[in-house]
């Protein structure tokens, strides 16, 4: 198996993330229709596939890099409180939000830029 540049964690793409949320959608509507679990309790949890998709975007494009994959994630997370009925968090902790832009908005301008590279044709990189 060859390298990849990004390790890993390149197998964790938004194609994974869909199959998973298909496959979690099939086996709720299954069991729904065999009257095991019922499909509007199973579908208050929708929200954690837009978690899982801002983790893939921050996993492939990194902590710093993916502004989508943060917003996703604060999205996701707050819908699900709201489904869950967890409304205490929601009315008490949407600063949070707040506060990891803030935080993601400073940790990007401390960061140093990277280094233009150069090829042995003298083109960018």
């Amino acid at each position: 198996m060859n390298p990849t540049p990004h390790g890993p964690s390149r197998r964790f793409t938004g194609a994974l993330v869909a199959g998973l949320a298909c496959i979690a959608l099939g086996v709720a509507l299954l069991l729904d229709r065999m009257n095991t679990v019922s499909l509007d309790q199973t579908l208050r949890f929708w929200p954690l596939v837009l978690v899982l998709s801002g983790l893939q975007k921050l996993i492939r494009k990194g902590f710093l890099g993916s502004t989508g994959g943060h917003a996703l994630i604060l999205l996701g997370l707050g819908l699900q409180a709201a489904f869950l009925e967890c409304w205490t968090w929601v009315d008490r902790g949407w600063p949070v939000a707040v506060i990891w832009v803030g935080l993601i908005m400073t940790l990007r301008a401390l960061r140093k830029p990277e280094p233009v590279c150069q090829d042995d044709e003298g083109s960018l990189r």
